[in-house]
């Protein structure tokens, strides 16, 4: 077995961030590797196994923007040095991480210092040495409560996360789609991180969505969450989620045009 150690106190102001090997009584193997440090406290720190690696990542608030630094440690107990991940993106905060036979996946919040009913959940691929895929990435316009959930998937990645639902094509009976409540989604992204299906959670067989679902797993195209509804007392459901045709549009912002003006 394999721990993160963060040596932290409750009264001190900045961290350091080791690793140790632990055998299968969770006695040490070893001593403690230094994975990285930080004047100020790292409190979000997660990890992912990435092919035959451990790639490490937490959110590093010493400058006055903070930002998603990403670390590995391969098979062999090698480190990849801990680099900046979003260090121009104007302040990120880490909101995920999952892994894969090939990649991972990282999912980052834009910093706002102003609260607002939407968050921007930025995804992008990592490959076992910690390093972002080059190309690719999405943009999630999610609610801002709730920690979005990963799988890995044959053909991508499945996330769980809280967004709007709208129908695609809408009907004339629809709400608008700004309208529409944020419920909990399932979101299917190929290899090249493009939406394939948005399923809404239902706990019946009915169109009854549930208000609250968790514990993402996935077996293939095949995934099982927990989900519960408005009942009280609350019943929790297990829900199997089976690849079918889309019928739901992704929460995802469209593209700006090329050569749209920017804010950089």
């Amino acid at each position: 077995g394999l721990v993160l150690v963060s040596n932290a106190g409750p009264k001190a102001t900045s961290s350091t961030i080791e690793w140790l090997k632990l055998d299968a009584d969770a006695h040490p193997v070893g001593l403690a590797m230094s994975v990285a440090s930080s004047t100020t406290k790292v409190t979000d720190i997660d990890l992912a196994r990435v092919r035959d690696s451990v790639v490490l990542a937490w959110t590093d608030r010493s400058e006055p923007d903070p930002a998603v630094w990403l670390a590995a440690i391969d098979g062999e107990g090698k480190l990849s040095p801990p680099h900046a991940a979003t260090g121009r993106s104007g302040g990120a905060k880490l909101a995920a991480i999952g892994g894969g036979k090939a990649s991972g996946l990282i999912v980052w919040e834009e910093a706002r210092r102003r609260p607002r009913p939407q968050r921007r959940l930025h995804v992008a691929r990592v490959d076992p040495a910690g390093a972002l895929a080059s190309g690719d990435g999405t943009v999630i316009e999610a609610d801002a409560s709730g920690v979005p959930e990963i799988a890995s998937l044959d053909t991508g990645f499945a996330v769980l996360v809280r967004a709007r639902t709208c129908a695609d094509p809408p009907s004339p009976a629809d709400p608008p789609c700004s309208d529409a409540t944020p419920v909990p989604l399932l979101l299917r992204l190929d290899l090249a991180l493009h939406a394939a299906e948005t399923e809404p959670i239902r706990i019946d067989e009915g169109q009854e969505v549930a208000s609250i679902a968790w514990g993402l797993s996935c077996d293939e195209a095949q995934c099982l969450v927990l989900a519960a509804g408005q009942e009280s007392p609350a019943k929790v459901r297990a829900v199997q989620l089976t690849e079918m045709p889309n019928r739901w549009r992704a929460p995802i912002p469209p593209t700006a045009r090329a050569g749209a003006p920017k804010v950089v």
